[in-house]
C-alpha cells in the first residue's frame, strides 16, 4: 500500500509540476489566439489597431511566438496589398494606363500571397488552440 501512495504521490507532483508550466504557456497561446481573432474579424480598414494589439503580445514560447510573427507577416502583407490598392483606386483617373494595369497586376499577385497567408494563419491558430486547449 505504501507504493500505491507514493507513486500516487509522485504522480500528482508531475501533474501538477506540468498544470504549472501549462499556465504561462496557456495564457500566452489564449492571449495570442484572441489577438489573432480580433485581426481576423477587424474591417480591411480597421486592421492596424489589432494588427499592432498582435504585435504586442507578449511572447516567450516558441511555438506561440511562431504562430504570432507568422500572423503578423501575413496581415502586414494583407495591409500594404490594401494600401497599394488604395493608391491604385486614387490615381485612377490621372494614371496612364500601362501604369494602372501594373498596379493591379502587383495587387492582384499580393491579394493571392496575402490570402495564402491569412489562410495559413488561421490554420495555425487553429492548431495552437488546441494543443493549449484555448478558445480560438
Amino acid at each position: 500500500m505504501r507504493l500505491l501512495s507514493h507513486s500516487f504521490v509522485a504522480g500528482a507532483l508531475a501533474l501538477a509540476a506540468c498544470a504549472h508550466d501549462e499556465g504561462p504557456a496557456r495564457s500566452e497561446a489564449a492571449a495570442v489566439s484572441r489577438a489573432v481573432e480580433a485581426l481576423r474579424n477587424a474591417d480591411n480598414t480597421q486592421k492596424s489597431v489589432p494588427l499592432a494589439a498582435l504585435r504586442a503580445v507578449p511572447c516567450s514560447i516558441p511555438d506561440i511566438c511562431a504562430v504570432q510573427s507568422f500572423c503578423v507577416a501575413a496581415y502586414e502583407e494583407h495591409a500594404r496589398v490594401l494600401t497599394l490598392i488604395a493608391a491604385i483606386n486614387d490615381n485612377a483617373a490621372s494614371a496612364p494606363p500601362d501604369t494602372l494595369k501594373d498596379g493591379l497586376a502587383t495587387a492582384e499577385a499580393g491579394l493571392t500571397r496575402a490570402k495564402a497567408q491569412t489562410d495559413q494563419c488561421a490554420t495555425r491558430q487553429g492548431e495552437l488552440a488546441r494543443r493549449y486547449r484555448v478558445a480560438r
